[in-house]
């Protein structure tokens, strides 16, 4: 995966800057689930973010966010975001508007979940929480 997404990024002139904690922070995750759900949230990342950073940050605690600069998450989307197929009205071209409900239905599936945020600078955060071991 983090191959195959780093080509992608660069691809697009799009670093992917990753940020991890002094310690290990376990958690109780799926390890195919959280595999899909950063996947999609990095590649989402990388497609609507625009040309720039994508941050990944692991913690504080069980979580890790994925973060980029681009227009940020469109307003009044709310949770819709994660509903299948929805599409944001500047959508890129190509995808179903499946990524975020995939991401979404992995984490509640492993007891966590995946909430959304608009930084006062700009772009768009998206953090998976899990519960700890």
């Amino acid at each position: 995966m983090a191959v195959a997404l780093a080509a992608f990024a660069a691809s697009r002139d799009v670093e992917l800057d990753l940020e991890l904690p002094p310690e290990p922070i376990v958690v109780a995750a799926d390890p195919d689930a959280l595999e899909l759900a950063l996947y999609n949230l990095v590649e989402n990342a990388i497609v609507h973010g625009g040309a720039g950073v994508v941050d990944l940050t692991v913690g504080p605690g069980p979580e890790v966010r994925v973060r980029d600069r681009g227009p940020g998450v469109p307003p009044g989307a709310g949770r819709s975001l994660f509903q299948p197929f929805w599409r944001g009205a500047d959508a890129a071209p190509g995808g179903a508007g499946l990524g975020l409900a995939i991401v979404e239905r992995a984490q509640r599936a492993q007891g966590g979940e995946v909430l959304v945020d608009s930084p006062a600078d700009g772009g768009a955060a998206f953090v998976l929480r899990f519960r700890e071991r």
